[in-house]
């Protein structure tokens, strides 16, 4: 992958990077990516309230903020870091808070590696959806909390990430 990418270049799959930090503690020293999924959607679910504003002849909308969420079939390969990490989290059933895992999405077409690339930071909850054998997937979606804008910088497949000022 190139270090800048041009304008007018088409974005790919593999410019989105979603990261989970698989340390103990959760510390955001650990991330490892998420490689083996084969879903990349970021669900931007908008939350709204409706007034009837007393100078509008109709009601108006307007935006409170977003449910961010990601959902993934991860596919199950046995070493894999993303894997291990999990069907760890499935096989134990955890509910709140164990549910909670820190997470990046590094946006790797905005920015370049030495300044860094435009990034989240959140903790997501993991939902689990199901365990399919026989497409050898286990399917959960991430649903995010609170997301910190910032810059993330990469050193061998690591991101590390810095809150915008």
């Amino acid at each position: 992958m190139a270090d800048e990418v041009k304008t007018g270049t088409m974005i790919k799959k593999y410019m989105v990077g979603v990261f989970i930090d698989t340390s103990e503690g959760g510390d955001g020293t650990g991330y490892k990516r998420i490689k083996k999924s084969t879903e990349l959607e970021i669900a931007t679910e908008a939350n709204t309230e409706e007034f009837d504003f007393i100078a509008n002849v109709n009601p108006e909308e307007l935006l409170k903020n977003y449910k961010i969420s990601l959902a993934q079939d991860l596919v199950m390969i046995q070493g894999e870091d993303d894997f291990e990490y999990f069907f760890d989290m499935f096989y134990n059933l955890p509910v709140a808070p164990e549910v909670k895992t820190k997470a990046m999405i590094v946006f790797m077409f905005k920015g370049d590696k030495t300044s860094g690339y435009k990034a989240w930071e959140t903790t997501a909850n993991v939902m689990f959806d199901n365990m399919n054998g026989v497409d050898g997937k286990l399917n959960f979606t991430l649903n995010f909390g609170d997301i910190t804008l910032g810059t993330a910088t990469m050193a061998d497949g690591t991101p590390t990430f810095r809150k915008a000022e």
